[in-house]
């Protein structure tokens, strides 16, 4: 990327989205690359969306290719790449509160994470409050201790749950 910005040469690449099942070929004109909470990233032209664009470069799957010659499109005149990244970058989110059923004696990870944690009305289960900066970060968590773990709100939480799980049941059985 830092090559095709210095000698302006429009990519083509595979980007995979948070939170996406398939990856998408992108066009670019890239612009520049910076760095910022630690990542790595490129701004440039979107020609497919006809619009500025931000890539996080960790999530490229596979060779960055040349998509044009040289020196065949320019950065428009007064183009600061770091601002156009402070706007592009996404907005922080807010918290997500969850609340998750958890087997007595089960998912002692999640119980250090937990806000709260009491008795349930379920016998053998204890009623915890989670929060979560990002769905990504929720789901992800929650899916490392099985059947241990029930969601029980918000409703999103608990669809990507069982979307995420039927996702890896089918992966499964297209292996088998």
């Amino acid at each position: 990327m830092l090559r095709a910005t210095q000698e302006r040469i429009p990519v083509r690449f595979d980007y995979r989205r948070p939170g996406a099942a398939q990856k998408e070929t992108r066009h670019l004109q890239p612009w520049g690359v910076i760095t910022s909470q630690g990542r790595w990233y490129v701004i440039g032209y979107d020609s497919a969306r006809e619009a500025p664009r931000m890539f996080r470069l960790s999530r490229v799957t596979g060779e960055v290719v040349d998509d044009g010659a040289a020196d065949s499109y320019q950065v428009p005149a007064g183009t600061d790449v770091r601002a156009l990244g402070r706007s592009l970058a996404p907005t922080p989110s807010e918290d997500i509160h969850v609340e998750v059923l958890a087997r007595v004696d089960a998912a002692t990870g999640l119980r250090r994470w937990a806000d709260s944690a009491e008795a349930s009305e379920r016998p053998g289960w204890d009623r915890l409050a989670l929060v979560g900066r990002s769905e990504r970060e929720l789901v992800g968590t929650i899916l490392g201790y099985g059947d241990a773990v029930e969601v029980l709100h918000p409703s999103a939480i608990r669809d990507a749950v069982a979307t995420r799980i039927r996702d890896l049941a089918t992966r499964q059985e297209a292996r088998a």
